[in-house]
């Protein structure tokens, strides 16, 4: 019993390492540690509430003689933000962020303060994940002091 118990400590604790961190199922890379240069890392980068969420996504029903079937396949997520500050690339005070329907997708929740940093979009519109620095605005003391002073949004 004396090799096989041995062996079990390892195992159980390769088990435990991958289980214990889900976001690991998204494969990206993490920012790099916060520098003065954080003001760089995306095309827009600002603080807002969420004051909506729109799901896309196409259903499918199939009819037969044998049966029916229906399938529903997501399509999208848009997040709609009630700008607070802007550090880059965002002078309105409402802005609609994409967030694809993946393992990578931020979590973000209604009536909620995040700071977000998306990248461009296919269209030129903002974009984002959990592979941003992304975060709740109650988390986000040291990531506010290095991006320095902000802008007010002026336009809906």
């Amino acid at each position: 019993m004396g090799p096989m118990r041995g062996l079990l400590v390892p195992v159980l604790a390769l088990i435990l390492v991958a289980v214990a961190d889900p976001v690991d199922a998204c494969d990206c890379l993490r920012p790099q540690p916060l520098s003065a240069a954080v003001r760089k890392e995306a095309p827009f980068i600002f603080e807002g509430k969420v004051v909506e969420i729109v799901e896309r996504s196409l259903h499918t029903l199939r009819r037969s003689s044998g049966g029916g079937s229906s399938e529903t396949k997501p399509m999208g997520r848009e997040v709609v933000f009630e700008v607070t500050r802007s550090w880059n690339g965002v002078t309105t005070k409402r802005l609609e962020v994409s967030a694809e329907v993946s393992d990578c997708m931020y979590p973000f929740e209604i009536d909620r303060s995040y700071v977000v940093f998306a990248w461009k979009d296919a269209k030129g519109g903002p974009a984002t994940s959990i592979c941003t620095r992304t975060m709740e605005s109650s988390k986000a003391g040291e990531v506010i002091a290095a991006l320095g002073p902000a802008t007010m949004p002026k336009s809906l």
